[in-house]
């Protein structure tokens, strides 16, 4: 195989590879076990190494994927990167050296978002990415924190770009907007819940209603 040429010109002990003929098996052991990268070709039989990245995309499978195909074309490129590819190779520009280059960058750019993923999910706010119409979550999870009726990322974000404040209620929860232009035509959007804040300031006001009222009775009477 051409792939395990160019690893043979590699040190022997710079990747352990694994090599799965049937996209089926191939699926079945990303899930069954953690692997750092996938490289697969573009032409799988049945189906296509593009239909294969969306369905471990679907099965939750994040690892990064590199895709090769020997019809290099931009709208393949674009559909590849749509679909969650980490990068697409042409088979006949291939070397030892590209394919260890872009191995390590794709590593090293996976561990980076995965890194940065933790963080926004340890922040307990809501953060999307609004694309145009399109709504896409990169923080925690905005439906189970925000909601118990588990509101979709794009109602949720259609909510939040909707509203007339940065306060939204939703339900039994009060949730704080903040917004930030991302290029031309992109905004991230976070939402913090505020309720038990919230709560506090509400009681707070009744507590010193509560006291001005007893006041003016007294001084009344």
């Amino acid at each position: 195989m051409l792939l395990e040429d160019h690893f043979q010109d590699l040190p022997h002990d710079a990747y352990s590879t694994e090599i799965v003929s049937d996209w089926a098996a191939a699926c079945a052991q990303l899930k069954a076990q953690p692997y750092d990268i996938l490289l697969c070709d573009y032409r799988l039989g049945a189906i296509s190494g593009i239909e294969l990245i969306m369905t471990i995309r679907a099965d939750g499978v994040t690892l990064p994927v590199i895709l090769l195909t020997g019809v290099g074309t931009r709208d393949l490129d674009d559909r590849a990167l749509a679909a969650g590819a980490s990068d697409f190779l042409a088979k006949d520009e291939l070397t030892a050296t590209l394919i260890d280059r872009t191995i390590r960058y794709a590593i090293a750019a996976h561990e980076r978002q995965s890194l940065l993923q933790t963080v926004l999910d340890s922040t307990g706010a809501a953060v999307m990415l609004l694309d145009g119409d399109v709504a896409q979550k990169i923080g925690a999870n905005a439906s189970r924190r925000h909601d118990e009726r588990s509101m979709s990322v794009e109602d949720l974000a259609r909510l939040a770009v909707s509203s007339e404040t940065d306060e939204i209620h939703l339900a039994d929860k009060v949730l704080d907007r903040s917004t930030t232009a991302f290029g031309s035509d992109r905004r991230v959007v976070v939402l913090h819940d505020v309720t038990d804040r919230a709560r506090m300031l509400e009681e707070r006001l009744r507590s010193e209603r509560r006291m001005a009222h007893a006041a003016r009775h007294d001084a009344l009477t």
